[in-house]
């Protein structure tokens, strides 16, 4: 991503530093030579020294375009920031209200399961204590059949 940036900035460059040379105004500043970064960067500041003194409303205008650019690009990045920035709390809003609905259904069914888990262990204490007293209703009547078939036997003999 640097190089592409380099590189734009040169082709920048050599197009500023043509339009000063075909202008006819002065003697042409040597040719870059990119074997070094710090010769270059040298270079750069050189010819930009040159044509600031020698041309500076080209310079000047040319410095104005780059700071508009730069508003604008500055622009555009805070826009982009403002809205991830909105983007992002109406989703942790929408996250908070959907956990909150979630907490809320979850308590709801905690409480419907606890009611049914009484009313099973009411029906359940019902069915045994129904048990019990069929087991002893039960033994009453076979106890009663037993008194009675005692009777039976002693009337016939």
């Amino acid at each position: 991503m640097e190089l592409i940036k380099l590189s734009k900035f040169k082709l920048q460059l050599r197009v500023l530093i043509s339009e000063f040379v075909n202008s006819g105004t002065g003697n042409a500043p040597p040719p870059i030579n990119c074997t070094s970064s710090s010769r270059f960067s040298f270079e750069i500041l050189y010819l930009l020294i040159i044509i600031g003194l020698q041309r500076p409303s080209k310079f000047v205008n040319y410095l104005q375009k780059d700071n508009v650019l730069i508003e604008n690009k500055q622009k555009e990045s805070k826009e982009t920031i403002n809205s991830l920035l909105h983007s992002r709390e109406r989703f942790v809003k929408a996250y908070e209200d959907s956990t909150c609905e979630m907490k809320r259904s979850i308590e709801s069914r905690d409480r419907q399961i606890a009611v049914l888990n009484e009313k099973i262990n009411a029906h359940l204490l019902l069915v045994d204590s129904i048990a019990k007293e069929a087991f002893s209703v039960k033994q009453i009547v076979d106890n009663a059949q037993h008194v009675l078939r005692g009777k039976e036997e002693v009337g016939m003999y």
